[in-house]
């Protein structure tokens, strides 16, 4: 009976320590994604940098650009992302430039990467829980309902 006691820990530490291993390389990989896709809207041949608005139109509210001088985004909570997710499917920077229009905000690189960021996060969550399908890898990636 010890034997099975032990090997039923055994395996349960493995357990553990294997969730561990794939809790710690999610996070890695969001990570990436997350800078992948911030890098992917840098212009490299853009020598000028971009100027960002002190007030820009969200919603018909005003949003005041912060100490730093960068432009708060309201909140994409909710449904924001899975309901901006057609049958048809799509790149991820064509859902980006579709949450930029529904935010009325500006298309300035700031909010772009800010943006971006958020929508790798919510693809990432949308696709694990089967929300939203995917099909293609990398820059052939396509996401739809």
């Amino acid at each position: 009976m010890s034997n099975l006691r032990s090997a039923r820990e055994a395996i349960k530490a493995e357990i553990s320590h294997i969730k561990q291993g794939r809790d710690y390389y999610q996070m890695q990989l969001d990570k990436l994604e997350t800078a992948l896709a911030a890098l992917e809207f840098v212009d490299v041949d853009k020598k000028q940098p971009v100027k960002s608005p002190n007030v820009v139109k969200a919603k018909g509210k005003k949003t005041i650009a912060t100490a730093s001088g960068s432009t708060k985004i309201p909140s994409t909570r909710g449904d924001f992302w899975i309901n901006l997710i057609t049958d048809q499917p799509q790149s991820a920077p064509d859902i980006l430039t579709a949450a930029i229009a529904k935010l009325g905000l500006p298309a300035t690189k700031e909010v772009k990467a800010k943006l971006s960021a958020r929508l790798t996060n919510a693809l990432t969550q949308l696709v694990s829980s089967k929300l939203i399908r995917d099909s293609g890898a990398r820059r052939e990636r396509r996401f739809f309902k």
